[in-house]
């Protein structure tokens, strides 16, 4: 029950110092107006307790009574616990009277009546012990309180004083019906009454139907600075007294009327060509009028207010009305542009992360995202994006091709469950159709203990993939190279010992073969390792220099290697260099390089068909034709050559020097 719910109406034996009810609301807390209250009812109240006429509200299913000190008379003894007090009990006699039409009202039956009824305090019940006269006769008008789509929550009820006007009317009536002779007419009665009587009656009729206009602009609006109507027949205006107090003008002379220029003076001059130009669209086709500009207050600052109103016109299309309520949106403009610079911060906070995140409904359709999101899935804007259900579009198919129903993604299922997931390769898709592996993780998001649908972080892991996949294949060749290296040691081993005619001879070939692969592994590690491109074999010039420096000692004058740049695989690195070493080493032990004149010369071409290198040694010992026995070095020779580099060796043994051609196939140079 509303009353309940702040504190109670006053009842019988509490006692009320004052019957001004204005400083009971405002002394005692819990007759106030809580945060709780209806906001329409608060307003009304406001209404209500600021006229100096009977107002009252009838509120809520219980038809709880609210009224200002002016009822108090009427009310008489029940006054002030009928405050609060179901309508029953607060209006005593005449309940009977009015609660149809209430009940009507509330319930959207019947139209509210600007003439609803006559009443008189002798059916109030109403003693004169409380300063009532039994004889005086009300007008009630009713108003309506609540939105405009749905069924009131209230009534509000103005009371006229109609007593005098009642009085003249009915004598009017019985002087017409028995003319009184002039003695003992009193002065002007039989000429005035009746007229009089009906002219202020219209005009009593005409204050009525401005006051109720002024209450249901006010009540529509909520909150209100003041009400003031524009009479565009005249220039002038009028005005509440709050309206006139806001804005320092003279209560009296606003309800009276004051020039329009007053009224202008208080817009700010910044916003007075805006206020211009809508009130003219009003005036002009009619109907409601609505702005927003700055005005001036009494204590000479500026503030937000909002016009309401709308412009009447005549039968012929012509302005002559223009009723308006200012309302104060300083305190709600300062909200709304404190939150725009939340939001506009939360904006380019979220747009400056690097991972990218949009948000889903509990139906899965996108409610915002940011722009690494955009850029991710190569969306040009959120205008693509928000209120879009987007799983049909990035998230349609498993990493083996199979569809992704909806009931199974793990985005949709936390927006409709509140459970947390995470994922931590799946694929996403972009506009374009291709796709790409993202790790995410969605969190479910809640307001006020209600699930409203998830957040989706997203992650693209492409990259880590790729330095994955990068990182298997390196272990994969380590490990191939490795067992290689292994087989070609083990098998030197094996045919060393089988050449050598003693320990040392044995220790001496193997320490510089080994030696040989050492350096080429250094040589393929160089390539592997570099930064610029990873990737990129050796280069064939680069392998000569290596694994020949140290047979050429200090003499560089005894080497000469041309060709062109030739890139050359990891296999067919380790290969030549045991060639190279080989025949390096027959050199300097039998040939050119055993001599202090003696010099190499090796050239190479490249051709279709692969690789060809010649080896011409000059100034050694002459020779007389082929060795009778070939050594372990020219059969471990012919074997890498024929064996992993898919080409052949042959020797040409003439008398100034040994002349060698190796080929290799296309094919192995780039193993």
């Amino acid at each position: 029950m509303l009353f309940e719910a702040r504190g109670g109406p006053a009842r019988p034996g509490k006692t009320v110092p004052t019957c001004d009810l204005r400083d009971r609301l405002e002394r005692d807390g819990d007759a106030g107006f809580p945060s709780g209250w209806p906001p329409r009812l608060s307003a009304a109240l406001d209404i209500a307790l600021a006229s100096p006429h009977p107002v009252w509200i009838c509120w809520g299913e219980d038809r709880r009574l609210f009224y200002n000190d002016a009822c108090s008379v009427i009310l008489g003894p029940r006054h002030p616990q009928a405050f609060g007090a179901p309508g029953a009990e607060g209006f005593g006699p005449l309940w009977s009277r009015i609660a149809g039409q209430i009940a009507g009202i509330l319930e959207a039956q019947v139209p509210p009546c600007a003439e609803a009824d006559h009443i008189s305090l002798a059916e109030t019940g109403a003693g004169e012990g409380h300063g009532a006269q039994p004889e005086c006769h009300y007008a009630l008008s009713f108003t309506p309180i609540g939105a405009l789509d749905s069924p009131p929550e209230g009534v509000l009820c103005m009371m006229s004083d109609v007593t005098q006007l009642r009085s003249d009317a009915q004598r009017a009536a019985l002087d017409a019906k028995h003319p009184r002779s002039a003695p003992d007419a009193a002065p002007d009665a039989d000429e005035d009454a009746g007229p009089r009587g009906e002219a202020d009656l219209e005009e009593t009729g005409r204050a009525l139907e401005i006051a109720q206009e002024r209450i249901e602009l006010e009540l529509s609006a909520g909150t209100v600075i003041g009400t003031w109507v524009w009479n565009l027949q005249d220039g002038t205006f009028t005005a509440d007294e709050r309206f006139a107090r806001t804005f320092g003008l003279d209560p009296a002379a606003a309800r009276t009327g004051l020039p329009l220029a007053q009224a202008v003076r208080i817009i700010h001059p910044e916003d007075r060509d805006q206020v211009d130009r809508l009130i003219e669209r009003a005036m002009r086709e009619g109907g409601d009028y609505r702005a927003r500009y700055r005005t001036r207050h009494a204590d000479g600052q500026y503030r937000w207010v909002e016009a309401c109103g709308h412009c009447e016109q005549d039968a012929a299309g012509q302005p002559i009305r223009f009723p308006r309520v200012l309302i104060d949106i300083e305190k709600h403009l300062r909200v709304e542009t404190a939150l725009r610079r939340r939001e506009a911060d939360l904006a380019l906070l979220l747009d400056a992360t690097a991972d990218a995140f949009y948000a889903v409904d509990t139906e899965g359709r996108t409610t915002r995202c940011n722009a690494a999101f955009l850029r991710m899935l190569g969306f040009n804007g959120p205008e693509e994006v928000v209120g879009r259900k987007l799983h049909d579009v990035i998230h349609h198919s498993h990493p083996d091709g199979s569809h992704y129903a909806h009931e199974d993604c793990p985005i949709y299922r936390v927006a409709g469950t509140g459970e947390v997931a995470h994922v931590d390769h799946e694929l996403f898709f972009r506009t374009d159709g291709t796709s790409f592996p993202v790790e995410y993780w969605v969190q479910p998001v809640f307001w006020e203990g209600a699930l409203q649908g998830a957040v989706c972080t997203i992650l693209d892991i492409s990259e880590r993939r790729q330095a994955e996949d990068s990182r298997q294949l390196l272990l994969r060749e380590l490990n191939h190279r490795i067992k290689n290296l292994f087989s070609i040691t083990a098998s030197m081993i094996q045919m060393t010992a089988r050449s050598a005619s003693s320990v040392d001879e044995m220790a001496q070939a193997l320490r510089g073969r080994v030696l040989s692969l050492s350096r080429a592994h250094d040589l393929i590690t160089t390539a592997i390792s570099r930064t610029d491109d990873p990737d990129a074999p050796s280069d064939l010039a680069q392998l000569i220099e290596t694994v020949m420096a140290p047979h050429i000692g200090t003499r560089p004058g005894a080497l000469s290697a041309a060709g062109p740049a030739l890139p050359i695989g990891p296999s067919a690195t380790t290969s030549l260099a045991l060639i190279l070493h080989e025949l390096a080493t027959n050199a300097v032990k039998y040939g050119a390089l055993s001599e202090p004149r003696g010099t190499v010369s090796i050239t190479w071409t490249r051709n279709d068909a692969g690789l060809t290198l010649e080896w011409r040694e000059s100034g050694g010992p002459g020779l007389e034709g082929a060795p009778t026995r070939r050594g372990f070095g020219s059969r471990l020779a012919r074997l890498s050559a024929t064996g992993q580099l898919g080409g052949d060796i042959r020797y040409d043994w003439a008398p100034d020097g040994v002349r060698i051609e190796l080929t290799v196939a296309a094919t192995s140079l780039v193993l």
